[in-house]
């Protein structure tokens, strides 16, 4: 809870990412056939914002249901008190960064003729015309998982 009010993470977490780029430039860059999950096939994939939480949250945009993520910042009042004297307490009010809540659906087939563990990585990508590499260190990871796909039956 503490690390988010200290400046000191903030140049710190920045200083291991730089070097973590840093590191990442001097490896060669994957091929396809390493990327490649033959037999596998992503078939669908869809974004869905909850719908009993459209109009509770402020977004200055009309919401679009499907295969969108939207952030607003939202005001909150908290009570605080001093540790030196507990008797008073203090009213801060701070605004903080939230999010409409969302569910992801995949459709996936296993045409291999054995079983099939796949890792499923999701990210947050901002949405641009350049090329991504540019922005990768924007990137937010949301989710990760392993399942395992059954073989394919004749």
């Amino acid at each position: 809870q503490s690390a988010p009010r200290d400046p000191v993470f903030y140049r710190w977490h920045k200083f291991i990412d730089n070097l973590f780029e840093e590191h990442r430039f001097t490896l060669d860059s994957h091929s396809v056939k390493e990327l490649d999950f033959p037999g596998i096939e992503l078939e669908q994939l869809n974004v869905k914002l909850e719908p009993e939480d459209y109009h509770k949250k402020r977004v200055d945009k009309p919401l679009d249901t499907k295969n969108h993520f939207y952030t607003y910042r939202e005001k909150k009042e908290y009570e605080v008190f001093n540790t030196n004297n507990d008797q008073e307490a203090i009213n801060v009010r701070n605004a903080t960064l939230d999010h409409i809540p969302y569910s992801f659906n995949m459709k996936v087939k296993n045409k291999n003729r054995g079983d099939a563990m796949v890792c499923f990585r999701v990210f947050l990508v901002p949405e641009t015309d350049e090329p991504l590499d540019d922005w990768r260190t924007m990137f937010v990871e949301l989710d990760k998982f392993v399942e395992t796909f059954k073989r394919r039956r004749n």
